[in-house]
């Protein structure tokens, strides 16, 4: 049984809030699990541009006494040759990217179902 490694990663900040290119880690392969996880300002931050990839959670939180920003995450299963553009409203966005292997999943509904389920209480 395959483990879940996270392989390879790369980080993005932007100060500027126009469309920021997130660096994507190197070896990207088709059926790599991508995650983009996304520190920003609580201003509207767009879907990601390049294609498949899904939002996973997003939440407000405190760091440092800084209570207007948020984290979101976004998630796919490579095709080999991935791109992700964020897009926030004139708020600095920091990013990091993971390439993850021997995850198991052959669909990002599985997991955005998973987060889904485990940051929602019980009704």
């Amino acid at each position: 049984m395959a483990f879940p490694i996270i392989a390879s990663t790369a980080t993005t900040s932007d100060a500027s809030g126009t469309a920021t290119p997130v660096t994507m880690p190197a070896g990207i392969v088709a059926g790599n699990l991508l995650v983009v996880l996304v520190a920003h300002g609580k201003a509207a931050l767009s879907v990601p541009v390049g294609g498949g990839w899904e939002p996973l959670v997003e939440t407000p939180f405190d760091a440092g006494g800084v209570s207007d920003l948020s984290l979101t995450i976004y998630g796919k299963i490579a095709v080999g040759a991935d791109t992700c553009s964020l897009v926030s409203t004139g708020e600095e966005t920091v990013a990091v990217a993971l390439r993850i292997t021997g995850h198991g999943v052959n669909d990002i509904d599985t997991i955005a179902r998973d987060f889904a389920r485990a940051t929602s209480p019980p009704p």
